[in-house]
């Protein structure tokens, strides 16, 4: 896997997490009903955004089981990632520099950026 964490990517890290948390928390405060998740999930998500794989590793532990248990179906909607890849992925993949999947090595996608009606294709891996 190829590291992600350095000075520049940590800062897109956070704006990242600043472009989609209201969405984020908007689903969150109507999917989860239950105050008590509802209020660790909101104090987790900067995390979960923006943390590191082990962090994202330890919250997949916590809300599988009790006492903060969230169905997949709950957490699908909540982070609903093919909304992310609509919206912010192109932005967040450019910004990152990315040339490769940083878990496989692989996976190369074209995409079309447009700037003063003129398409520029931009070969970029996204998983």
């Amino acid at each position: 896997m190829i590291s992600l964490y350095n000075v520049n990517n940590l800062t897109h890290a956070n704006e990242h997490y600043e472009n989609i948390k209201r969405n984020v928390i908007n689903r969150i405060k109507r999917k989860i009903s239950t105050i008590r998740i509802k209020d660790e999930l909101l104090k987790d998500l900067p995390k979960i955004i923006s943390g590191k794989p082990t962090a994202l590793q330890r919250f997949h532990t916590k809300y599988s089981s009790a006492p903060y248990r969230i169905s997949k179906d709950n957490l699908m909607s909540i982070f609903d990632y093919k909304a992310f890849r609509e919206k912010y992925g192109m932005d967040l993949i450019s910004k990152l520099d990315m040339t490769c999947c940083p878990y496989c090595n692989k996976n190369y996608t074209s995409y079309l950026t447009f700037h003063k009606n003129r398409a520029k294709s931009i070969s970029k891996c996204i998983t």
